[in-house]
């Protein structure tokens, strides 16, 4: 068996695991998973009664959401880096809270146009403040 087999795995016959990587694939896609390993439908229906197929396939998609979020996490941190403003606003909502900041989305006040800062953050908002 290959060492990328998961703990769960190891219960199944070779076929069912491919299977799972298919269903998986495909993001649980019974037909296209069945198609893409040249099983039936029936054969996934009398697997899936199995409670270590089960298991194997929740383990599996645990697994690729985890890939999916750490994908994410990396894309989002690297735009930010950037000072891609939407990635820079979001951070800010999401981690400035934390430290008692966040973005000024509406200001109700009589003044001339201005730059609001957020100097600790990095963060300049350079919409101009609406007179009323």
């Amino acid at each position: 068996m290959s060492k990328n087999l998961t703990k769960s795995d190891k219960k199944l016959s070779m076929k069912q695991v491919k299977f799972i990587k298919a269903f998986v694939e495909v993001f649980g896609h019974v037909t296209k998973a069945c198609e893409k390993t040249g099983i039936s439908r029936e054969t996934y229906y009398e697997w899936i009664k199995s409670d270590a197929f089960k298991e194997a396939i929740a383990e599996r998609i645990i697994q690729r959401n985890d890939q999916i979020l750490h994908s994410a996490i990396v894309q989002f941190s690297a735009a930010v880096m950037r000072g891609d403003k939407w990635a820079v606003s979001k951070a800010i909502d999401m981690l400035g809270g934390q430290e008692g900041f966040k973005q000024i989305s509406e200001v109700n006040v009589k003044a001339e146009p201005v730059v609001l800062t957020l100097e600790e953050s990095g963060f300049v908002d350079d919409r101009e403040v609406v007179n009323e």
